[in-house]
């Protein structure tokens, strides 16, 4: 073939390979779409899913139907998500614990939090807050700290369970302020806050949602929340690296991921459409009952955003030997 028709013969092909992805963009949905919540129904993750779906449906015109597929802290419902066709047609909530945390935790990892995973927008960041019961001398971070290093190991903070954002962000703690405090596991928030009300634990860095209540009624005394940027539901409360631990950044966090190789007109059309949805009141009023603050990102922006949390929790877990497996 001379270069004159080879020529002429690329350009046919990338034309026909550019109205073929017009064409798949234009005719995207068509057919319902799967959205796996990695989570147990009732959650956080399982609530935000739910609401996103629905006001997906409604502006794609296909049902979007949420499944729950649970463990592993939601990294066997994650799995499953980068196992699955490109195609735009299974997505999944996505979050600290399973993009962040997870690839540390697990060696033996199914997926690689980047390379098996199509960006398509973060949706918001969550605060979590450090309490302390009130018999603990301590009025602020300085305090605390100080009456930790003092009495090493006689303090304990509790968590739903090793692994979750909670045992993380005391793991956290515990590096950057140069003491030694105990984890104790509970299985699931209830119990955890029953007995740190009771004060049989004497610290816990909890949802600030549930936490509120027993804020402001003197039960637990807040020190601070764990996010960069302080939190609009108490902005008084400063955050933990302003009041004296600087670096402290255990956000919980949420992003709409697919598998791996998503054509971007289909990628464009999702990002699009969830970034819309987010606006809407009912999606609105579901972020502020988790405590959730609006955070949306492009794709390019939330795969580095995922990059340098995966490197910063890596270097926590691994000094701290936390594993699951």
């Amino acid at each position: 073939m001379n270069p004159a028709r080879k020529l002429s013969a690329f350009i046919l092909l990338a034309a026909g390979l550019l109205g073929w992805q017009g064409a798949s963009a234009q005719a995207y949905p068509a057919k319902p779409i799967q959205w796996i919540s990695p989570w147990t129904a009732g959650g956080g993750n399982d609530i935000l899913s739910r609401a996103l779906a629905e006001q997906l449906a409604s502006r794609l015109g296909q049902p979007v139907v949420v499944e729950n597929r649970p463990g592993a802290t939601g990294t066997i419902g994650t799995s499953q998500v980068a196992r699955a066709a490109p195609d735009g047609y299974t997505l999944t909530l996505a979050s600290a614990a399973t993009h962040a945390t997870a690839p540390a935790i697990y060696s033996k990892l199914t997926y690689d939090p980047v390379k098996d995973f199509t960006p398509i927008t973060l949706v918001a960041t969550v605060a979590n807050v450090l309490v302390i019961h009130p018999s603990v001398p301590a009025h602020n971070l300085k305090e605390l700290i100080a009456y930790a290093k003092a009495n090493p190991n006689k303090l304990n903070f509790s968590s739903v369970g090793a692994g979750s954002i909670q045992h993380l962000s005391g793991v956290m703690f515990n590096q950057l302020a140069g003491v030694q405090t105990a984890h104790v596991p509970y299985k699931g928030t209830a119990p955890a806050v029953v007995d740190l009300l009771a004060g049989r634990v004497q610290m816990a860095f909890e949802s600030l949602p549930t936490m509120l209540p027993h804020i402001r009624s003197g039960a637990l005394r807040a020190i601070g929340v764990t996010t960069p940027k302080r939190s609009a539901v108490l902005p008084e409360l400063p955050t933990l690296a302003e009041a004296g631990l600087p670096g402290f950044d255990a956000s919980l966090w949420y992003a709409v991921m697919g598998p791996a190789g998503i054509p971007q007109p289909v990628v464009k059309v999702l990002h699009d459409t969830v970034v819309a949805s987010l606006q809407s009141p009912e999606v609105m009023r579901r972020l502020s009952e988790q405590g959730a603050e609006l955070a949306t990102s492009s794709p390019q922006e939330l795969a580095e955003f995922v990059r340098k949390d995966t490197e910063k929790w890596s270097g926590f877990i691994k000094r701290a030997g936390v594993t699951l497996d």
